[in-house]
């Protein structure tokens, strides 16, 4: 069963399917960006740019319906701002969770046709 939940990107769109495939296009693009820049910074121990990345990866996933996943990143942004910057070891988890759902959503995609 698919993770992918179109209900608000077809409210955002209007059901506009050219617009949704446009979307869908920039998921793919964004999904290894995200999760190379994550490895860095992960590996590098810079939250700052962390806080960053999540921010953003949390709104392309939330885009598609993977709400689990975008509230594992919210709660790491969350948790690096209250931190002021310190850099947690439980940040890693994110990592192969984050490969796992953005993987399948990506096959959910390709098996639904875009």
């Amino acid at each position: 069963m698919s993770k992918i939940d179109f209900s608000y990107l077809n409210s955002l769109t209007e059901g506009d399917s050219e617009l949704i495939q446009d979307l869908v296009d920039v998921f793919k693009i964004q999904v290894p960006e995200y999760l190379l820049n994550l490895k860095k910074t992960i590996d590098e121990e810079n939250t700052e740019m962390l806080e960053r990345i999540v921010h953003k990866a949390k709104s392309s996933v939330q885009v598609f319906g993977l709400e689990e996943l975008a509230k594992k990143l919210n709660e790491i942004e969350i948790d690096i701002s209250e931190s002021n910057g310190t850099f947690k070891e439980s940040y890693t988890s994110i990592l192969p969770y984050f490969e796992k759902e953005t993987q399948q959503a990506l096959k959910d995609l390709e098996e639904l046709g875009y």
